[in-house]
């Protein structure tokens, strides 16, 4: 912003421009703004602040990981440094490629009976400059625009839910204990 104060030239003041010509000339000088079609080098501008951003991002997130390496921070703290660390890889590492869907196959080792048990709902994602690292990683909800596919795993169990009265378990419900397991 110009200084349009009352300045002195060879010992004689100068006139301080009326609020017309102030407002004519921020016009005039907002229309020679640099912009894309007017400035070759506005878009190279653009590209090196989009750079800066990157950068001053990539710094925070070290001093993040610094001070959740250092501890002496709450379990609150510590779990928002997490969040965050966790939401700029994301963004910035890392590509969804499915949706996962985890079922654990149970064998029982009495009867031979074969279950299954829903365990997590995973994203997969590979690195984005070498998409043959990939990682599993959990999520809220399943990401619909992304492909689907399960993933199962294999348990063996030494007894199910069908033979459990055999060993001395009784399938009514007596007492339920849910708390602090």
């Amino acid at each position: 912003m110009l200084n349009f104060a009352p300045s002195y030239s060879h010992g004689m003041p100068l006139e301080t421009p009326s609020e017309e010509e102030i407002a004519m000339f921020s016009e005039r000088e907002a229309d020679n703004e640099p912009t894309e079609e007017n400035d070759p080098f506005a878009a190279f501008d653009g590209l090196i602040n989009r750079e800066l951003q990157a950068k001053s991002e990539k710094v925070a997130l070290k001093h993040m990981q610094a001070k959740l390496a250092k501890g002496n921070l709450t379990k609150k703290e510590a779990d928002e440094i997490k969040a965050k660390v966790a939401e700029w890889e994301a963004a910035n590492l890392w590509t969804p490629t499915h949706t996962v869907l985890v079922v654990e196959r149970q064998e029982c080792l009495h009867c031979g009976e074969e279950s299954h048990s829903f365990q997590a709902v995973l994203q997969r994602q590979t690195y984005k400059t070498n998409t043959e690292t990939a990682r599993l990683t959990k999520v809220p909800a399943v990401d619909n625009s992304l492909p689907k596919i399960t993933k199962y795993t294999q348990v063996a169990v030494p007894m199910c839910v069908l033979c459990m009265d055999e060993h001395g378990f009784s399938s009514v419900v007596m007492e339920a204990w849910t708390e602090g397991l």
